[in-house]
């Protein structure tokens, strides 16, 4: 007996060294690790005009697909551009995937418990905010470079990030910039032209390491779609962006 209590008592004091070393500290607001998150991955989303019904479908979709394959503690900021102009676009939501309990034994933890709390803290939140972001229009400027600097400040330049954490930025706009300085539906789309200007210093930001995913809604006329998409690789690329991870899909509809 007393070597069966002795067995048991070394158990339960190595379940406890186990579940101490294994606590993560974590913000009461975003669910982030307080020691940095696991990856980052920032969605701006461009409202600036509508979207269709079918649009909208395969949006979800992608959205969808997006939720059910973040990682344990990976940061999910969404962004929405409006009228904003040259101000800063902060996140409408920033959180934290708390994981599902799928890493965790009926024997230590709550598997259940788990899950329960990430569909609540974590994945009605988010479907909540994509579905709202879908809706939108009517706005008199679409500053997407500008909305691209605030991002990249804000999710993929913090200084709680280690070096290694993976960034992923994705777009989801026309790629239409017009703004008083820079107006996409009369400019030539010349990049190299571009890249002399003083408005290719000034919209200059941080993308380094940073996977880019731009999934394109074309309302460019047919004969600049192939420019303005050029256009854009280009600049994205000259900001650091992985070229093994970018990719631009059409939004269909």
């Amino acid at each position: 007996m007393i070597a069966l209590a002795l067995v048991l008592l070394v158990g339960l004091v190595g379940a406890y060294a186990f579940l101490a070393r294994s606590r993560v500290d974590l913000d009461a607001e975003t669910g982030c690790p307080l020691a940095g998150p696991s990856a980052v991955t920032a969605i701006l989303f461009d409202r600036t005009d509508p979207i269709n019904d079918k649009q909208k479908l395969f949006l979800q979709n992608r959205l969808d697909a997006l939720r059910e394959q973040t990682q344990k503690y990976e940061e999910v900021d969404t962004y929405s551009l409006q009228d904003q102009g040259d101000s800063v676009v902060t996140p409408l939501l920033r959180l934290c995937d708390p994981g599902r309990g799928t890493d965790v034994s009926s024997l230590t933890g709550n598997p259940q418990l788990l899950h329960e709390r990430w569909e609540k803290q974590f994945d009605a939140p988010l479907r909540n905010m994509l579905e709202a972001m879908e809706q939108g229009g009517g706005s008199k400027t679409s500053a997407i470079f500008e909305a691209i600097q605030s991002v990249s400040l804000q999710s993929f330049q913090s200084p709680k990030l280690k070096p290694d954490t993976p960034r992923k930025l994705i777009v989801i706009s026309d790629l239409i910039q017009f703004t008083k300085t820079l107006d996409f539906y009369k400019n030539d789309l010349n990049y190299q032209n571009f890249g002399l200007s003083n408005e290719a210093r000034r919209l200059h930001t941080n993308l380094d390491g940073v996977k880019v995913e731009v999934l394109f809604i074309p309302r460019a006329k047919a004969d600049r779609i192939n420019k303005l998409v050029n256009f854009w690789t280009n600049w994205l690329v000259d900001q650091g962006a992985r070229k093994d991870g970018f990719q631009i899909s059409w939004v269909e509809g």
